[in-house]
């Protein structure tokens, strides 16, 4: 386990590169178009896309309940964490800056971007 922050007082999992990568692959099959190169929000396809500039703040009743996966796309490719609840969440996106991320569950039954 990794700790996200004394202050937080948020514990994760990171996700090995292979899971992650395991994760994308799903996202990119179910929600969007799987040949895409580039980042992954440039391939998603849906048919009800909500925008909200303040959805951080409802991303939790969104999320659901337990055992969220965050894939985080960074410069050296995707990455992602393991979150025990959306709870957790809600207050780790509260204190970060910035940047594309894609939160689903276990079974990868959605993704929130």
């Amino acid at each position: 386990m990794d700790f996200a922050g004394q202050e937080l007082d948020i514990m994760v999992h990171h996700v090995p590169r292979d899971e992650v990568r395991g994760i994308v692959a799903t996202i990119q099959e179910r929600y969007g178009q799987s040949s895409h190169e580039g980042a992954l929000w440039e391939c998603l396809v849906s048919s009800a896309p909500l925008y909200d500039p303040s959805g951080w703040l409802r991303i939790g009743e969104l999320a659901g309940g337990c055992d969220l996966a965050m894939v985080i796309e960074d410069i050296d490719g995707p990455s992602g964490i393991y979150l025990a609840d959306s709870r957790s969440l809600t207050r780790l996106l509260a204190e970060a800056e910035g940047f594309a991320f894609y939160v689903t569950d276990a079974e990868v039954s959605y993704v929130l971007a």
